[in-house]
């Protein structure tokens, strides 16, 4: 008897470690995860496909960017929106002009400053180079785009953190940064409601001035899944300017008239991102 239940015992401990490790591995498994939304509109006559790449921090994956490339092909898709923080500045830009030299060749791609790209504190330097690789660099402009037989209104704000003193960078306010709400409010006023719009925006906290900005789409990043998830329970620990547990980490969101899809990002920090791996973005617009 005693011999059966210390082989219970063995078998119990056995389990449980075997579970731990596997959940662990799970946990911190930073490979590329792909994400596809489907969003219908009134506005579209024919579908409209998206990729939405975010807080690529020059990250590589795979040689000259082939595995995040090859998942990009595979899409095809009409248009790309590089929402912020696709240079870093802590380290080299040669992830962010690999892939750019390849998309930005093939696909109409367009793009916004994340905070990172200011703290570089050569932020002009970057958007000159990424426009260098035929990326059309918005910072409070907004353009036509012919999809297909359809135009399709693209537009872009800039971060706030270039917009305003570093110190205060992070910290949270119930108004965005009045240069910054200048720029919104140019986008605004170039956009007259006639095709579907989109809006890039690295910061996804903004939601209240989204809602009624008029743009159909708003996408975003920033918040990089709330860095820790539990998975059907919480949907990420923290995040910067939303603080702990916050709204709008990572997913599809409605505001009312305006459509919200915000990416959990590409960097990959296997210290930080638990139960959170990175990820690329389709987003298929739809006629309703």
């Amino acid at each position: 008897m005693l011999k059966s239940k210390n082989g219970i015992k063995k078998h119990v401990i056995a389990f449980v470690s075997v579970t731990f490790c596997v959940l662990s591995i799970i946990a911190f498994w930073q490979g590329l995860v792909v994400r596809e939304y489907t969003l219908t509109s009134e506005i579209i006559t024919s579908d409209v496909k998206v990729a939405l790449i975010t807080d690529l921090h020059s990250t590589f994956y795979g040689e000259n960017q082939e595995k995040l490339i090859k998942k990009i092909n595979e899409y095809s898709p009409d248009l790309i929106l590089l929402a912020g923080d696709i240079a870093d500045d802590k380290v080299p830009h040669d992830g962010t002009e690999a892939l750019l030299s390849v998309i930005g060749k093939k696909y109409p791609c367009f793009y916004v400053t994340g905070n990172h790209e200011f703290w570089t504190n050569e932020v002009d330097y970057v958007k000159k180079m990424i426009l260098s690789y035929n990326v059309t660099v918005l910072s409070g402009e907004a353009c036509e785009v012919s999809v297909g037989e359809q135009t399709v209104v693209i537009a872009g704000v800039d971060d706030p953190a270039g917009l305003y003193s570093e110190s205060e960078a992070y910290l949270p306010k119930e108004e965005a940064p009045q240069m910054w709400k200048a720029q919104l409010e140019s986008v605004c006023e170039q956009n007259k409601g006639e095709y579907y719009s989109i809006l890039l925006s690295h910061r996804p906290e903004q939601t209240e001035i989204y809602s009624r900005s008029g743009f159909d789409l708003v996408v975003s990043g920033h918040a990089h899944g709330g860095q820790v998830r539990v998975p059907f329970l919480i949907n990420g620990i923290v995040a910067p300017n939303q603080g702990f547990f916050p709204k709008y980490a990572g997913g599809c969101y409605n505001l009312g008239e305006t459509d919200m899809v915000v990416s959990r990002g590409l960097c990959v920090d296997e210290k930080t991102r638990v139960f959170n791996p990175p990820e690329l973005v389709f987003i298929n617009i739809e006629p309703k």
